[in-house]
């Protein structure tokens, strides 16, 4: 990825480079803008595909991340979450079969992991959505303007469990179902819109 595709902010004692989409990691569909923070799915063959992107860089330790959907039209509008980085991009959507990741969809709350729906939430207030992702102690937790979606994942407990994706590389990722949705990640090289949970890092940076 070249540097316009990169945020670096400098910081006390150097630079800190943010996540953003990967150029190289996207369905053909998915066409990438502002500093490639901004994933637009786009009209084109094959339209049976649900269009998918995944960060460039993967997350560490306790992490929090914000993505954002809009221009949400027909189906279910988007899946968001997390997924590794072997399933393929040009899957049907992220994380469907075997373990692979762990998506949510932003109409009706379904959680699918290893295949199958494993938990079903209820329908969001807003298209801004808040991820804390634990990988030393393999939970997820995500909120919207509500408040976090079962357990506060300031303590290792509650949260979903995604054990079964130990030891592997996880990133962002989105799955867009129609031409026109928009999902915009915020890895921390801006404001979120809600706070981080205690002892989470504040967004996906090296």
């Amino acid at each position: 990825m070249g540097a316009a595709g990169r945020r670096r902010l400098l910081m006390a004692g150097g630079s800190t480079t943010y996540a953003t989409w990967n150029a190289s990691d996207k369905s053909t569909n998915v066409s990438l803008s502002g500093s490639d923070l901004i994933a637009t799915a786009t009209s084109g063959s094959p339209t049976s595909w649900w269009k998918n992107v995944r960060s460039d860089l993967a997350i560490t330790g306790k992490t929090y991340f914000e993505i954002t959907g809009s221009s949400l039209v027909g189906g279910k509008g988007f899946a968001f979450g997390i997924a590794n980085d072997t399933d393929p991009i040009n899957d049907f959507w992220l994380a469907d079969t075997g373990v692979d990741g762990f998506m949510m969809y932003n109409s009706d709350g379904d959680c699918y992991y290893q295949n199958g729906v494993v938990k079903n939430m209820a329908s969001f207030t807003t298209v801004t959505i808040g991820i804390a992702v634990n990988v030393d102690d393999h939970l997820l937790y995500y909120r919207d303007s509500g408040g976090w979606r079962g357990s506060d994942p300031s303590t290792p407990s509650g949260g979903i469990d995604i054990s079964a994706l130990s030891g592997q590389n996880i990133h962002a990722g989105v799955s867009l179902e129609k031409a026109t949705n928009v999902a915009t990640l915020n890895a921390g090289a801006s404001a979120f819109a809600y706070s981080v949970p205690s002892g989470y890092k504040s967004g996906i940076y090296t």
